[in-house]
């Protein structure tokens, strides 16, 4: 039977479940649910208005890189944003796992040529940065929003913060 899980079993989700939930999600919407409350619409929407209000910011600062706080946004503003630049991630120096982010020369925090630069970074809380990455200064562009990361400006970067990467 394809339908809802079956929680006394315990069981995982079959692909034939999954294709289920995802097929039945318009009829659920149909019927009230907002899609933020059966499945996260943010994301799925909305990315290319974000690379058009981070190209906005890149093009205020030449010269600055570009680092996302998690790496699906670094991935999703590569895909979005014009030229497809190297986008960074800051996933592992924030505490979570590490990624092919970490390891690729084009994508690497430890890099010495980006010492000196600024950055602009997008998504994660001031502080996440600040314990993170070291700049002279961060400033906040604009304050997350509903479905919008944060986008903030670090000024003269100094490399990875004292115990923020992840060894």
């Amino acid at each position: 039977q394809v339908g809802p899980r079956d929680e006394k079993a315990g069981t995982m989700s079959s692909p034939r479940e999954t294709v289920w939930r995802v097929s039945t999600a318009p009829t659920v919407m149909a019927e009230g649910a907002l899609p933020g409350e059966v499945m996260p619409a943010y994301r799925l929407t909305g990315k290319r208005a974000v690379a058009e209000r981070v190209e906005a910011v890149l093009r205020e600062h030449p010269g600055a890189f570009l680092v996302a706080s998690r790496y699906d946004t670094a991935s999703l503003l590569a895909y979005y944003l014009e030229g497809h630049p190297s986008v960074r991630s800051a996933t592992s120096a924030m505490g979570g796992r590490r990624s092919s982010y970490d390891f690729f020369g084009d994508t690497r925090l430890d890099d010495p040529a980006l010492v000196g630069k600024d950055a602009v970074l997008v998504g994660g809380g001031e502080k996440k940065w600040l314990r993170a990455l070291a700049f002279d200064e961060v400033r906040t562009i604009e304050e997350e929003g509903e479905g919008r990361p944060a986008v903030r400006v670090g000024l003269g970067y100094r490399g990875l913060a004292e115990g923020g990467a992840r060894e």
